[in-house]
């Protein structure tokens, strides 16, 4: 299993090498986190190559019919750079891909879209690398996927899920219509709290349309020595997450077995009981029965 990292920002790359990661994910055309200049993209996959780091990259947002030719000009780019990985969103970026004849570099993500193996089965069919299971799967989906295709499938491991993406700019949209005058784009400091509910969850608009994330923190410290060996990538994603939290996360999954797990557990929730840690879905059976 490969461990990788979201990169947040560049300064990052030398404590993330120093934390045993095996790569990183980042991006910059059609990328909705964090978005690197194409200059400072380059920079970053020749510093991975000098500390042989793996360098995958995202391209997560939706691609326009007019914009696909950017598209083709991002993907020459991407070769020339001689990335391990790409992970994708929208199919035309297979389309692209396949004008190469470079399919075997892409990874399916399809947030909470991959639900079952005969999903899995159709994108690994059409000869790519990888896909990234749905995150709101409960433990014994997750054992059954992983079971079937071994070694062929990515996990988030840790971090907030992305909850919903639209090409909608609903944040201005929405002080625009209750006469407020706030500049919410590209802010990370910004949250939504539903009239039902009691919680606050991360929201982000930029140029590609509004993101919201969940209220809690993903980990599984007791779940990924079992599960590890038999992923092929696991993501920790860093998208509202402390600095100080996102590279303890680093260095305790890095050494994490079944017999320092509960040690390294312990202390995560004696740190970081506030920030809202959860299992997530593992253990809950989401309002939907999915269909296998």
């Amino acid at each position: 299993m490969e461990l990788l990292a979201v990169l947040k920002q560049t300064k990052d790359l030398e404590r993330i090498r120093y934390s045993g990661l095996d790569g990183v994910i980042f991006g910059s055309s059609f990328c909705l986190k964090n978005p690197l200049s194409i200059a400072t993209l380059k920079k970053v996959c020749e510093y991975c190559d000098l500390v042989s780091l793996k360098k995958y990259i995202v391209i997560d947002a939706f691609v326009p019919e007019e914009l696909k030719s950017e598209l083709y000009v991002y993907f020459d780019i991407l070769l020339s750079c001689k990335v391990d990985g790409i992970y994708f969103h929208d199919l035309a970026v297979y389309d692209v891909a396949l004008s190469y004849g470079r399919t075997d570099l892409l990874i399916y993500d399809g947030m909470t879209m991959m639900a079952n193996s005969l999903e899995a089965s159709f994108f690994l069919n059409k000869g790519i690398s990888g896909v990234v299971i749905g995150r709101e799967l409960s433990l014994e989906e997750v054992t059954e996927m992983i079971g079937t295709f071994p070694n062929q499938l990515d996990m988030q491991v840790f971090g907030r899920f992305r909850l919903s993406y639209s090409k909608r700019d609903f944040l201005t949209d929405y002080f625009e219509e209750t006469g407020q005058l706030y500049d919410v784009r590209d802010r990370d400091d910004v949250t939504l709290m539903e009239e039902t509910r009691n919680y606050k969850m991360p929201v982000i608009e930029n140029n590609y349309g509004t993101q919201i994330y969940t209220d809690f923190i993903f980990e599984m410290y007791r779940e990924l020595p079992i599960l590890g060996p038999y992923l092929k990538r696991a993501i920790i994603d860093s998208a509202f997450i402390p600095e100080k939290l996102y590279f303890k996360v680093l260095r305790d999954y890095k050494r994490l077995t079944k017999d320092n797990v509960d040690f390294l557990r312990e202390s995560l929730y004696n740190d970081y009981a506030n920030e809202g840690l959860s299992s997530g879905y593992l253990y809950e059976k989401v309002n939907i029965t999915k269909v296998k």
